[in-house]
């Protein structure tokens, strides 16, 4: 039985099966949405016999997996992992990871390639103000006009 309008589906749905969320058996409230037992994506189809009412993030939860014989959901195992934070990389004591390396060099110990391109915001200074040294940065010596290996002096 194909249903017409939304509130009549969920009419339909409330007379036929209850007002219990489907997958939680717990009572639905204002959060209930239409779940396909056959998701859309997978050949379902908008028939009353393919609809159930379900709590919203429990339809969430379920996505568009399939019921299994036994009556339990598919694993989530085909879906890619959470991605979590990566770990900080290793730091090279030599270079600090390019860091301390002048212009067009690379580390002997890491391989690194001299500096980032992208130094940290709290150490950004302008060249006067700027030591040239590894604490701090301007510029000049993140683009290698400057050594950063010894102090520069403005005359």
């Amino acid at each position: 039985m194909e249903l017409g309008s939304r509130s009549d589906a969920i009419a339909y749905l409330l007379k036929r099966d209850g007002a219990a969320c489907y997958l939680c058996d717990y009572p639905l409230e204002e959060d209930m949405t239409i779940d396909h037992v056959v998701p859309k994506s997978r050949g379902g189809t908008w028939d009353s016999l393919n609809l159930k009412l379900a709590h919203f993030k429990c339809n969430q939860d379920k996505a568009d997996r399939l019921f299994l014989d036994d009556g339990v959901l598919e694993p989530k195992n085909g879906r890619p992992p959470r991605l979590h934070k990566s770990q900080r990389p290793v730091l090279c004591e030599e270079c600090h990871n390019g860091r301390m390396l002048e212009a067009k060099t690379y580390c002997p110990v890491c391989g690194s390639e001299a500096g980032p391109e992208r130094f940290p915001h709290y150490a950004k200074r302008i060249p006067r103000e700027c030591q040239h040294d590894h604490s701090t940065w301007c510029w000049m010596c993140g683009s290698g006009i400057v050594s950063r290996t010894a102090p520069y002096i403005y005359i």
